[in-house]
């Protein structure tokens, strides 16, 4: 049904089943609404409230595109901010707040209604002025009041709102950061995620923050934890302070500090051993991020780095084959070129999956200077019966320097009965080798009439890779 057809629906809707499934079928239409926004406008403007509630919802849902679709609808809205309905006014106030920068043409309205009686209509309204950021400016002082308000919703609104117009203001600071002592939870979420957003300004918000983290609600820890990782105080330890998070009853509240600490590097060195202990996490995320962690972290860590390598090296036997792939990669990316530590990354060839035999592969070609054990164990993984395998290990051993007359028969054998992705990887490794793979050239060709694209593309590479290089040493064009 067309947008027109549906507003006459609610126009001249004789049951509220009729008027709720017409207002749910407008707003499911989005954008191809807006056209009957002036009629919608209308219904807004007829004095009935049932109508006038309606038609506030589908605008609401619509949003910008019933602005930018109906000129005069602004003062609509600026009007009806006021209506005797509140169902009127809790929707005009939620059209308002996904109306982006452009409320600031309620902006008096809007601060006006902050007072409302109907705590819905203060929060979205707060959440509007939001929208409208340092503009709303004038609104500081009805916001601040608001987040002493009785009503939960308002209070995280306004703390909201507060961060997004003045970020800068002291009393602002002052207000969120007592707002984290809040009794309910939401609002103290909301404080900590506002603080957040203010970002460095807010350094001396730390302290309390970090209590925060020892906050009975979970979704609070987590605001706090992201909030302390935005604001960076100088003079505070925040890795020690995420570490603890480690310990959380919560998985999530542990996943998000393993992975803050990955990223602050040099920062969260001193945190190393607290990590090495996540990776007996039951949680399988909190293990494969603190893998990653301790790559990042190992080479900060001195005395206590093959410590490290070790734990990684367990995790090859993890019960997750994500973690075993991870800590596979890990431990090439450690950059350790003992042949302990090769015999490490070799324990993952044996493993069942090809998954993780692929991920050891990779490491040991990462490591440059790989033992002669492991190029052995390499050079048996050229016949592994995984092809994605036996190319992966054919990339290895020519990263490490193996001659290209190792690997050949290996890639030609993969040019036939194997799938799209394993054909195109093997020509691309012809394509490094150049004029080493001219024998080739002929089989190569062949895949120029390939049904897949990727093979198409990948085999016209190889072969311009090849007698380019052909043409460069006998010096010919």
């Amino acid at each position: 049904m067309e947008a027109d057809e549906l507003v006459e629906c609610l126009a001249r809707g004789n049951s509220v089943m009729d008027v709720m499934a017409a207002s749910r079928a407008l707003a499911a239409l989005g954008a191809a609404a807006a056209p009957a926004a002036s009629r919608l406008e209308a219904l807004l403007n007829s004095g009935d409230s049932r109508h006038a509630s309606t038609a506030a919802f589908v605008l609401a849902e619509l949003g910008i595109a019933a602005l930018d679709a109906c000129p005069g609808l602004m003062d609509s809205y600026r009007k009806h901010l006021f209506s005797p309905y509140r169902a009127v006014r809790h929707w005009v106030a939620a059209a308002l707040a996904r109306s982006g920068p452009r409320a600031a043409e309620a902006l008096a309205e809007l601060t006006q209604a902050l007072d409302d009686p109907d705590a819905g209509v203060r929060a979205l309204s707060a959440h509007a002025l939001a929208e409208v950021g340092s503009p709303a400016s004038a609104a500081l002082a009805p916001l601040l009041k608001l987040l002493h308000d009785h009503e939960v919703d308002a209070r995280a609104a306004a703390a909201v709102a507060l961060a997004r117009i003045a970020p800068q203001d002291e009393a602002v600071l002052d207000a969120l950061i007592s707002a984290l002592d809040d009794e309910e939870y939401r609002v103290r979420a909301h404080a900590a995620e506002a603080l957040g957003v203010v970002g460095n300004v807010a350094e001396r918000s730390a302290a309390s923050l970090s209590q925060r983290l020892r906050d009975e609600r979970a979704e609070v820890r987590l605001c706090a934890l992201h909030a302390l990782a935005l604001i960076e105080p100088k003079g505070f330890d925040v890795g020690s302070s995420v570490a603890k998070c480690l310990d959380d009853p919560d998985a999530q509240v542990r996943r998000t500090a393993v992975e803050l600490l990955a990223s602050s590097g040099e920062a969260s060195a001193s945190s190393a051993p607290r990590i090495m202990a996540a990776l007996r996490d039951p949680d399988e995320a909190v293990r494969y991020h603190a893998l990653d962690a301790l790559a990042r972290l190992a080479p900060y860590c001195g005395d206590i780095a093959p410590a490290i390598k070790l734990a990684v090296s367990n995790c090859l036997y993890d019960s997750s084959q994500r973690c075993q792939v991870r800590a596979a990669s890990t431990l090439g990316r450690l950059g350790d070129q003992q042949e302990a530590a090769d015999s490490r990354i070799m324990a993952s060839l044996t493993s069942e999956d090809p998954t993780v035999r692929i991920a050891g592969v990779e490491a040991l070609g990462r490591l440059h200077t790989a033992s002669s054990t492991a190029k052995e164990a390499l050079q048996a993984c050229l016949r592994d019966e995984s092809a994605p395998v036996r190319v992966a290990a054919a990339e290895a051993l020519l990263n490490l320097g193996e001659v290209p007359g190792t690997v050949m028969p290996v890639l030609e054998s993969t040019l036939t009965g194997e799938s799209a992705e394993v054909q195109t990887a093997a020509m691309r490794l012809l394509a490094r080798l150049g004029t080493h793979a001219s024998p080739l050239l002929d089989v190569i060709r062949i895949k120029l009439g390939d049904s897949d694209r990727e093979v198409r593309r990948a085999a016209r590479e190889a072969i311009q890779a090849i007698t380019h290089e052909q043409s460069a040493a006998t010096g010919t064009t």
